[in-house]
């Protein structure tokens, strides 16, 4: 399922993917990769958010 969140910036939509992402990959449901899908320019920043913020496992369930 897709789902897009889109608002002004400052508005806390990437904690929020963090936060979704989190409880995915906390609650180990994460069987099929998720994926988070940023402006090309953004995709190493937002790697690094993600092992940051979610740790290795990240890795395993998560593609940017």
């Amino acid at each position: 399922m897709v789902h897009f969140i889109i608002g002004r910036t400052k508005t806390g939509k990437s904690t929020y993917c963090l936060n979704q992402f989190a409880d995915e990959v906390g609650n180990c449901t994460g069987k099929q990769p998720s994926y988070f899908i940023v402006p090309e320019q953004y995709a190493v920043s937002a790697e690094r958010t993600l092992i940051e913020k979610l740790g290795n496992p990240a890795n395993m369930y998560i593609e940017v």
